[in-house]
């Protein structure tokens, strides 16, 4: 017998996130369950996030280093390393939103966004048994104050790794691919890494 159920979705929009719930109705064939659990059964509840954020880098003597933040929001501390990152606010600009969560997140405030760079990196994974689909829009950002950074986090968000004793950290491009547990991630880096380079060379050949 094929059934004849058919699937409802309701779609919410708040701020930045989009939540869609989809289930199917009460039928006759489904009537002997408790009314709840006949109106909610095979229901899934999917929240779609946005976020913006920044790769910080520096140039400490004619090198190019890179910023992480470590996140006590992730279970395992060395799966826990980021950029700073956070949730689209009412009325911002996605490179708003990217250069307040690195003041809020770091103290710094002397960062400048390179032109032309924006990249995004997609992501699934489960909270409070919801499943979240989250896009994080990334940029460049070139950071000069990089002594204003405190030795305690500023934002809860952050805490120091157990064992390096530290909640931040500055490396090569190598160094921060090694810490970047998610492959997402890494390849994110690896493209700002070759925009930063090519910028830095037509900006030297145009004198």
């Amino acid at each position: 017998m094929v059934s004849q159920e058919v699937a409802h979705r309701l779609i919410i929009s708040v701020n930045s996130k989009i939540v869609v719930v989809t289930w199917l109705p009460l039928t006759a064939a489904n009537s002997n369950l408790c009314p709840l659990t006949a109106i909610f059964r095979g229901q899934t509840v999917t929240t779609y996030e946005r976020s913006a954020g920044i790769i910080p880098f520096r140039r400490l003597d004619e090198k190019i280093e890179f910023l992480l933040l470590h996140s006590q929001m992730v279970r395992n501390p060395d799966a826990a390393w980021e950029f700073p990152k956070g949730g689209i606010e009412d009325g911002e600009e996605e490179n708003e939103t990217a250069v307040r969560e690195v003041r809020e997140e770091t103290c710094m405030v002397d960062v400048s966004l390179l032109p032309d760079f924006r990249d995004q990196v997609k992501y699934q994974y489960r909270r409070n048994g919801q499943n979240i689909e989250k896009t994080v829009v990334f940029f460049m950002g070139e950071v000069r104050d990089w002594d204003s950074i405190p030795e305690a986090a500023p934002s809860r968000e952050h805490n120091h790794h157990p064992d390096e004793g530290i909640w931040f950290r500055w490396g090569s491009e190598k160094e921060t691919s090694n810490k970047l547990f998610h492959p997402g991630m890494r390849s994110l880096l690896g493209r700002a890494s070759f925009f930063l380079h090519e910028y830095d060379r037509l900006k030297r050949a145009a004198g």
